[in-house]
Formats: structure tokens, sequence, C-alpha cells
């Protein structure tokens, strides 16, 4: 028979035995048609030409198409807080350089307002034995920082039966720089995690990391580390904050109260602002500052709209 018949034989058995291999369809292809098939390499290298699976001998011109190499950039997407109407946040407390009677009238205060969650915005640590700077080898180390953040978590669920959530500051960053530096090979393991060092899992604390701006309504919540050239050479740090961003949002991290609002061409009223600390109002690097105590409380009113109330704290009293 003509080639053209054992080809259309070869298509024949390709279809109607899909799941049989190449070799175990050619043994059958010579066992029935023993006339067309001279041999079993014969029929397998036209069942291969028909299931497009010819083998580089048969193709030794053929060059394997080549793909766009893999990225390393991770997913980096804002942290939405759901499930919470009225949100305390409080930022820069710098433990072991908090102002207790300061943090402690914070607590009260939204306690008595029936807030239903808590946003630690960054700062919780001043990890003073991990700054760059020159240190002063009486002051209190790591291991008694992190101490006491455990003791102020364990503190906080006792008081607060809400979400509760911890974003990173640049403070609390100098963790994992001082890791890098002094111990990069333990980076990657997890019990040095600082998550897992403060066991915040068991106290059910969401940890927020790697700058990522945090969403509550309308409002973006940042630390106020994550801008390349943070807004802190403004005279008001919320007016410097809206050049940088051109959203409604707050930040701590410049330990100063402040609050400005533009109204857009098209109606659309931005307000930006920046809370106070909870922090000692004069360390030893910066005796004489601006600083001031504060806190914000910030309540979704009407789908994802919101009210900023941005407190200061002054002689003991809230304002």
């Amino acid at each position: 028979m003509s080639k053209s018949t054992s080809g259309s034989l070869a298509k024949e058995y390709c279809v109607k035995f899909p799941k049989a291999t190449n070799l175990g369809l050619a043994r059958k292809l010579v066992k029935d048609y023993p006339l067309v098939f001279n041999s079993i390499e014969h029929a397998r290298t036209l069942i291969r030409s028909y299931r497009h699976s010819l083998g580089s001998d048969k193709r030794k011109d053929k060059v394997e198409r080549l793909e766009l190499p893999k990225s390393d950039a991770e997913d980096w997407t804002p942290f939405i807080i759901t499930g919470v109407k009225k949100l305390l946040i409080l930022s820069d407390i710098h433990l072991p350089y908090h102002d207790v009677k300061a943090l402690q009238i914070a607590l009260d205060y939204g306690k008595e307002k029936g807030i239903d969650g808590i946003l630690i915005n960054g700062d919780l640590f001043d990890f003073y034995k991990g700054s760059r700077f020159e240190q002063d080898p009486r002051k209190r180390g790591m291991v008694g920082e992190i101490e006491m953040g455990r003791h102020f978590f364990a503190y906080l669920r006792q008081e607060f039966d809400c979400p509760i959530f911890y974003k990173l500051g640049n403070h609390c960053e100098r963790w994992e720089k001082y890791l890098m530096l002094k111990a990069p090979e333990l980076l990657d393991m997890d019990e040095f995690r600082l998550d897992i060092i403060l066991k915040l899992g068991e106290k059910r604390i969401q940890y927020i990391t790697d700058k990522r701006i945090v969403k509550f309504g309308h409002l973006d919540i940042l630390h106020g580390h994550e801008f390349f050239g943070a807004p802190s050479q403004a005279v008001n740090p919320a007016r410097g904050l809206f050049t940088k961003t051109l959203e409604s949002c707050v930040i701590g991290h410049l330990h100063k109260t402040s609050s400005h609002t533009e109204t857009t061409l098209n109606g659309k009223m931005i307000t930006t602002h920046s809370i106070g600390c909870l922090c000692h109002l004069h360390p030893e690097y910066a005796r004489l500052n601006k600083w001031n105590l504060g806190f914000a409380i910030c309540e979704i009113t009407k789908g994802q709209d919101y009210i900023l109330h941005n407190k200061r704290i002054f002689n003991g009293e809230v304002y």
C-alpha cells in the first residue's frame, strides 16, 4: 500500500486510541496491518508525527523557546482593617522610654469612647541598642525591651477584647537590621522573627510589616517613615504629608499633632493629619524639640467615610 494509506491508518489509530502509548499503538498497527507497515519503528514514526511528538533526533534544528526570567519582586499590597468601626491609633510609644501617664490616659480615653479596635502605628519599641548612632552602654538592652513589649501586649489583651494590630515603624525595624549586621545567619529562622519572639499569635495580635499602607475606610494610615524624604522638613507636618500623598491619610513618626485640608478642582476634600507621640518628650538625643503627646480615634460613619479625632494630651488632660 502507499505511504498515504499508512499515514491515514496511523492517524486513524491515534484518534481511535488516544490514551495508547506510541510504542503500544505502533505494535498494534503492525499486528493489524503487517503488509502496510514494514516495522514497528516505521509505524511509531508516523504516530509520533501525528501526535507532534517527534523527538530531537528527527528535528536536530529545533531550538528551545525561552521565557522571561522570573522576578524576585514580592507582592506589596495595603493591609485593610475590617470589622472595626472605631479605631484607637497609638503611635511612637518607644518602649522603654514611654510616658506611662500619657499612655494610660490614651487607653482609658479609648475605652471610655467605646473603641472596638486598636492600631499600634509604629515605633512601639525604641531599640536603642540597634541604633546606628553612638550608644550609652548603661542603657537598657534589646532583650529588656522585648520583655517589656510582651508585658505591654499582655496588658492590652487583658484590658481589651477587640482586634489589635501592630504595624512596624522605623525603630521597630532596627531589630531585623541588627540581625542583618550582627547575625545574618539567623534571619531565615522563624524563632528570631519579632512577631514570634513577642508571641503575637498567642495574643491574637495582627502583625503588619514591609511599610504597608493600612486602610481604614477611606483613610490611609502610615507610620511616616515609608516615604523617600519624610514630611518632617515641612513647617506643618500634615501639609508636608499632603504634598507627598495627595490623599486623605494620617501618620505618626514626627511626634507632632497637625492637620491640613485642601479641596480639589472637582470638589474632593483631602485632609491629612499627623498625631502626637506617647513617649518621653525630652530624650537625650533631642532635649529641645516641638513634640507633643497625643493619639487619635478614627470612627467609620457612613459607608467608608470617617471622622478622625486628633487628640492632644496636655497637663494630664485630653484636648
